[in-house]
């Protein structure tokens, strides 16, 4: 699965659809994000006051575990997050465990997608980190999850002789 179809992926089956997120072109609740993003609080378009999901740009590498056996690992993460208010620690608690819950429900669906082989086909699952998120963009919280999966890699790496001018 290339980087444009993991994010119309989690648009669209993922953001949309999902009650607590309820992303739409009128209430904007999902994006992709880089690093620069969240150092430079550059998203100041979303809707922090519901849950929102990001999806980070995924990082690839190519798994030579034996010269006939290649693999590729994307490592992809998404986080969900909220707004709270400052210096409210309740609510705060209140939205990681709100956060952790959704992301374990979308993480839910990505699996019942692995098996059903709807998307991510011949796709295997390595651990899942959950991570807390925050204080980011104007006080949000949230809960991180890195998803890897890998697949095989062989045809890409095929090596032809006509592609070379040795």
């Amino acid at each position: 699965m290339n980087d444009k179809q993991l994010r119309e992926y989690f648009e669209k089956e993922i953001a949309a659809k999902l009650p607590e997120i309820q992303h739409s072109a009128t209430q904007k609740r999902f994006g992709t994000i880089d690093i620069e993003d969240v150092y430079n609080s550059l998203r100041n378009d979303f809707d922090l006051r519901g849950y929102c999901l990001l999806i980070e740009f995924p990082e690839k590498t190519t798994d030579l575990q034996d010269l006939d056996s290649v693999f590729q690992d994307t490592i992809m993460a998404y986080t969900v997050l909220r707004k709270v208010e400052k210096s409210n620690i309740a609510e705060r608690e209140e939205v990681l465990v709100e956060c952790e819950r959704i992301g374990k429900k979308i993480l839910s669906k990505i699996l019942h997608h692995a098996r059903t082989r709807q998307f991510f086909k011949n796709t295997t699952f390595r651990p899942i980190p959950i991570q807390k998120v925050g204080p980011v963009f104007d006080n949000a919280y949230g809960k991180r999850f890195e998803v890897t999966f890998y697949e095989s890699d062989n045809q890409q790496l095929i090596f032809k002789a006509d592609e070379w001018d040795d």
